[in-house]
């Protein structure tokens, strides 16, 4: 397997009104900074876990306020 560094953005904000949190992430490839497209995002103290798109990018919705542990995956890289 190839070994490949991430470069993962996050920005956690509050969804006003309903005291619910949003988490949107982009997955580049820390060298050509290039989207990549179909990294898995995993939560695991929530059983949580989703998919970026085309542009690199994912978020999750209505998270309980906290501190969490991401988990990046992808394809044919460790």
């Amino acid at each position: 397997m190839n070994r490949i560094s991430f470069t993962v953005a996050a920005w956690l904000f509050a969804t006003t009104g309903f005291g619910q949190n949003n988490l949107k992430v982009k997955v580049t490839h820390a060298e050509t900074k290039e989207p990549l497209n179909a990294a898995t995002i995993s939560i695991a103290a929530l059983n949580k876990n989703i998919a970026t798109d085309s542009t690199g990018e994912a978020s999750f919705q209505n998270l309980p306020a906290g501190k969490y542990k991401l988990r990046v995956s992808y394809v044919g890289f460790t």
